[in-house]
């Protein structure tokens, strides 16, 4: 048996900087249980069906996300007049399970890595399958890699259930990866990657817990192969505090991520369920200043309540504060998120804040580019 996996990425070719995480757990998994496998990135119906060609998969395995699901369809297509099984994950069909279509076989809904094996022996299995919780994270294999990926996750999940996000619907509760099986990650990716110091968190909410990034810069001193890194993570407002910014700085981060969304108190709350405001963005950024750290923020537009007075209080958080790096988006519909199957949709104020912000933010990232800290 053989095993495409492909991770679905949009119609203009951009497939990413990194190759997918996921993937690469349930690639180590079959290599464990001895079934020949490959990861492709793909977008376009014709490569898969060359890239089917020449690999002679029996089986196609798409991963993808609700933006790129109508090309997850088209892909699913191709396979299927191939005479692939064809099997679907990720975010979108573990967010809305009536997504499965018919050129589908099977849809699998959340973590795969305990039932991967099963569902491909199971050749008569048909419709959507859950694969549960995996409570010890620490019996996954570790992910396959390739030259140049120096990102990992630390945990699954978020302690918090902003409205916006479909994290919580997706990895249902968060959980860590224990300290041990995260150096065994770091060691690996210095290891595929000696000339780069830089390793990027991909967790939802890195700085959730101050005790454990200590414990991480424990283990990782006392390791004779690790040498100094340079991580980049995320962090929310709520969590910044002079504690934990200085078990960050032990560990080396040198850029934080954080998730503000709104310039205005009211919306800020509704779109992140949380007690902190406008106010406590500027205080965090402060601090990380002052401990040397780099800092980009990341913006929402569109709330269904968002007045247009609110709506320019984001412009004016933005346009008025040092934020050098940030990126702003539309308030989306995802599976699991509250806004999903409500027909949203964005006025002309909305949209025109929107595209002036995206102008914006390339002139401030070319401005600023000698203040990132990759060049320092």
């Amino acid at each position: 048996m053989r095993v495409l996996f492909v991770q679905v990425t949009n119609k203009k070719g951009v497939k990413g900087r990194f190759s997918s995480l996921g993937l690469g757990h349930l690639s180590a998994v079959l290599d464990k249980a001895g079934i020949d496998n490959k990861i492709i990135s793909c977008c376009d119906e014709f490569d898969l069906r060359r890239e089917m060609y020449e690999y002679k998969n029996d089986v196609l395995a798409l991963s993808s996300v609700t933006e790129f699901w109508d090309t997850a369809i088209d892909l699913a297509r191709a396979g299927w007049d191939c005479d692939k099984r064809v099997i679907v994950g990720g975010h979108h069909i573990s967010g809305d399970q009536r997504a499965l279509h018919p050129f589908m076989n099977v849809g699998v809904i959340g973590e795969a890595e305990h039932i991967i094996v099963n569902i491909l022996n199971n050749k008569e299995l048909k419709g959507t399958v859950g694969g549960g919780l995996i409570e010890d994270l620490g019996s996954l294999p570790h992910p396959k890699r390739n030259m140049g990926d120096n990102h990992l996750m630390t945990s699954r999940g978020c302690p918090y259930n902003c409205s916006f996000c479909s994290s919580t619907k997706v990895w249902r509760r968060y959980r860590t990866f224990p300290v041990a099986w995260v150096v065994d990650e770091i060691l690996e990716i210095q290891r595929i990657n000696p000339d780069n110091d830089w390793i990027y968190v991909w967790d939802d909410l890195f700085a959730a817990d101050m005790g454990r990034i200590a414990e991480l810069t424990c283990a990782l001193s006392h390791s004779p192969q690790y040498r100094q890194a340079k991580f980049a993570v995320h962090a929310r407002v709520e969590t910044i505090n002079v504690a934990t910014v200085r078990a960050m700085k032990q560990l080396g981060v040198k850029v934080v991520g954080i998730g503000v969304e709104s310039g205005n108190k009211r919306i800020m709350k509704k779109l992140k369920r949380g007690k902190c405001t406008p106010d406590d963005v500027i205080n965090a950024i402060q601090l990380l200043k002052s401990n040397g750290m780099g800092y980009y923020c990341s913006f929402i537009l569109g709330h269904p309540d968002e007045k247009l007075h609110e709506l320019k209080d984001t412009v004016r958080f933005i346009k008025k504060n040092d934020i050098p790096f940030f990126d702003v988006n539309l308030l989306t519909e995802y599976p699991g998120n509250e806004f999903y199957g409500t027909g949203l949709e964005h006025d002309e104020a909305t949209v025109k804040a929107y595209k002036n912000l995206q102008r914006l933010r390339f002139v401030r990232r070319v401005a600023n580019i000698y203040r990132h800290p990759r060049w320092n």
